[in-house]
């Protein structure tokens, strides 16, 4: 029965403390937020608890056994898969046939009189160097690498428990008398699990560090769970600072696809695929600021909940250079006024405005008289200087509503807003020239 509650406890235990410390280490990455963290020492904490409890039951109730009957003892003694040996003085008095194969030497008489330390690697061999009686005052296993005479290194825990019965040797033998029982599991599988699991994910998070691409991921309420130093950067938020909070904090205005994600089925085909596309949206800086981005959203389910990962581009610099080039486009570079090309867009968007308000407007055409001998005498410097004035005086005495257009060479285009009928486009016109 004993044998059937140990391994059906101390496994489970033993996978959710692990798995606790390896979260609490940071293997898993760093766990920002504080009650996340409290909830995982409290985690490891009582699983820990749990363990000591179950030890001492199962140690107890083992030795209870063994006094009742030597025979059960050496039983137990012979087939225990884990290492189990009899220490005095730091000398192994007895060992089971598992622990010789644990230490690499068979027969397990071989090993007896032979000192324990012997066998511990010499950069552990601190922890045992105030005798292993003082182990039993533990109440955790302690981790060990031993070695073997033969070569190789195993790692283990140990645990060590006072070793007083002399009535489980032979009548009248009380060599065992105040010795220490030590029991050692080999764990170099686990660990090297570990180590596999704890490689691949700084290999991981390497690459997140590293990527120019800032990367959140989210939880499906909204909860921001990790951000790259690329994404920090793009919002010029300090390392960790942005955990915890909401992606709200980071998007300006509503977002009615990630809202709509965050509160439906974001696992729903529609939504997936909507998600997924890349879409610019306006994001806000630490200081209020706002940077022009591009997102690109996948979900990745996992234990049942789900979890949002954004892909972010800052996309500033393109943005401005599209403005530039649309500026290019549509604007005179000698005079900075609209162009030919922007000035039929504005006539287009004037008669759309006066056929919606029954409005009026006229247009003017202004050249100069005589520039080609301005340009022919004086050079053509001195020609787009007279074309640049040009442009500035015709813009000095319009109006704020009225447009100019510099339609190139000497002609300028100049659309009057409200102005209907010859008299008054004649007394705008004489109030240009």
């Amino acid at each position: 029965m004993l044998e059937t509650l140990s391994h059906d406890l101390r496994t489970p235990l033993n996978s959710i403390i692990g798995f606790a410390d390896m979260m609490e280490q940071g293997i898993f990455g760093p766990v920002e937020n504080k009650r996340y963290r409290n909830y995982i020492s409290d985690i490891c904490g009582s699983g820990r608890q749990m363990l000591e409890i179950l030890n001492d039951v199962l140690e107890r109730q083992r030795f209870e056994q063994i006094e009742k009957s030597v025979e059960d003892f050496r039983h137990m003694f012979e087939l225990a898969p884990d290492l189990i040996g009899i220490c005095r003085d730091g000398q192994i008095l007895r060992i089971n046939p598992a622990g010789a194969n644990l230490l690499g030497t068979w027969p397990a008489d071989a090993l007896i009189g032979r000192a324990f330390a012997d066998f511990v690697h010499a950069d552990f061999k601190m922890l045992i160097s105030d005798g292993l009686e003082k182990l039993t005052d533990r109440t955790t296993r302690l981790p060990l690498k031993l070695c073997r005479p033969g070569g190789g290194e195993v790692d283990v825990e140990l645990a060590a428990i006072p070793y007083d019965h002399p009535d489980t040797s032979e009548p009248g033998d009380d060599s065992e008398a105040g010795a220490v029982m030590l029991i050692a599991r080999d764990v170099t599988e686990r660990n090297r699990a570990i180590s596999r699991v704890a490689a691949s994910e700084d290999h991981v998070r390497n690459i997140m560090n590293t990527v120019v691409e800032g990367i959140i991921t989210i939880e499906d309420d909204g909860t921001i769970e990790t951000v790259n130093p690329a994404a920090e950067k793009i919002f010029d938020y300090e390392p960790g600072e942005l955990i915890g909070n909401n992606i709200e904090l980071l998007i300006a205005g509503e977002q009615p696809l990630i809202e709509t994600a965050l509160a439906g089925d974001p696992t729903a085909p529609e939504v997936s695929t909507a998600l997924a596309k890349p879409r610019e949206l306006m994001g806000i800086r630490k200081d209020g600021s706002t940077v022009s981005i591009e997102l690109t959203m996948s979900q990745l389910k996992r234990h049942g909940n789900v979890t949002f990962i954004c892909a972010l581009h800052d996309i500033t610099e393109r943005k401005m250079v599209e403005a530039r080039l649309v500026e290019l486009a549509t604007r005179d570079p000698l005079t900075n006024l609209p162009n030919r090309v922007a000035f039929k867009e504005l006539v287009s968007q004037t008669i759309e405005i006066a056929r919606r308000k029954s409005n009026s407007f006229t247009i003017l055409f202004v050249d100069l008289d005589n520039f080609r001998h301005i340009n022919d005498t004086r050079g053509h410097r001195i020609g787009d200087e007279v074309i640049r004035m040009t442009g500035q005086r015709l813009r000095h005495c319009l109006r704020d509503c009225d447009t100019i257009a510099h339609q190139g060479g000497d002609e300028f285009l100049v659309i009057l807003d409200g102005v209907a009928g010859d008299e008054e486009a004649q007394a705008a016109a004489h109030i240009i020239m």
